[in-house]
């Protein structure tokens, strides 16, 4: 169990330095204790309580209806996307370069 536990931890404070490169973005969801239902999903959390429509109740934020999500920067979508389109590109270039000319079939 505290294999399991250091695990975790490590993967998160990872995950919080990825968040300072600016390559993920944290969340905060907010769960209702009852029903499971998301409530709340922010950047930065600035109420003490939230409204669960399906249990139609309020649920206060505390240790045990909190949770860290983790998302990829919309940003760095579009670097990755950027990038993955020139190495396809560039590999396809290498490759045709390597085959060398398509003799004609005739």
């Amino acid at each position: 169990m505290a294999v399991m536990l250091g695990l975790f931890l490590g993967v998160v404070i990872a995950a919080l330095f990825i968040v300072s490169d600016g390559k993920l973005v944290l969340l905060w969801e907010v769960r209702c204790p009852d029903c499971g239902e998301v409530v709340l999903r922010e950047r930065e959390l600035d109420c003490r309580n939230v409204w669960c429509p399906r249990c139609e109740k309020t649920v206060g934020i505390s240790v045990d209806t909190i949770y860290p999500l983790f998302n990829i920067s919309l940003e760095y979508k579009e670097h990755v996307n950027r990038n993955r389109f020139r190495r396809l590109v560039f590999s396809s270039v290498q490759n045709n370069r390597r085959d060398g000319p398509v003799s004609d079939p005739r």
